[in-house]
């Protein structure tokens, strides 16, 4: 960060005025497997989520799925072979009474966003099952790498690939920074339940 003195002349008065620059955290190039978690391994994080505090357990289960488990009681589980795509299966992750919980039933996916690089960009089509047992097919859903940006969130400064996704009712990004190989903010436009947004407070191992 760094401040620069700008001077102007206004009405024969001279005008001292202090302007910020900021400048971005470098962002580091990603290679290899898209999560760097081994199976068995158990990776903590405290977040905050809407203003509370939420401990979030990330394990992996075996060579292609991925569990968070958050204290807040929401459990989903995802797929390694690339990041943000759709939860594979969902428990008590919201109060709606037909979507707190489910899973997806398979999913067909055009383009990678793995390893990010600006413009990549990933289409999804997949059948979900409800908390009620009913299905629906031909689900979309959208993710584009869209930007390099630097966040600052209570964790501390990070150079960042920001992703954007979009569902029939929801939008969402992502802040993923490569030198925690963690996603360090969140925030979600639904619109039925309304914003979201998660930022990392602590790394707990």
């Amino acid at each position: 960060m760094k401040n620069n003195r700008v001077c102007v002349l206004l009405g024969g008065m001279l005008v001292v005025s202090t302007s910020t620059a900021v400048f971005a955290v470098e962002v580091p190039e990603v290679t290899g497997p898209a999560f760097k978690i081994k199976a068995g391994e158990v990776w903590k994080s405290k977040r905050l989520r809407n203003g509370e505090e939420i401990i979030v357990e990330a394990t992996r289960l075996d060579e292609k799925t991925q569990q968070l488990s958050r204290s807040n009681g929401c459990i989903t589980t995802n797929s390694t072979e690339d990041r943000y795509g759709p939860n594979l299966s969902w428990e008590k992750c919201n109060d709606s009474r037909k979507w707190h919980s489910g899973e997806v039933t398979k999913f067909d996916r055009e383009g990678a966003l793995w390893p990010f690089k600006v413009g990549n960009k990933v289409k999804y089509k997949y059948a979900r099952r409800n908390a009620e047992g009913k299905m629906f097919y031909g689900t979309k859903m959208s993710c584009e790498v869209a930007a390099k940006e630097t966040v600052e969130v209570p964790a501390g400064e990070f150079g960042t690939y920001r992703v954007d996704c979009k569902y029939p009712w929801a939008k969402q990004s992502y802040w993923y920074a490569p030198a925690l190989d963690r996603t360090v903010k969140f925030e979600q436009d639904h619109r039925k339940r309304g914003k979201v947004t998660s930022e990392l407070i602590e790394v707990i191992q």
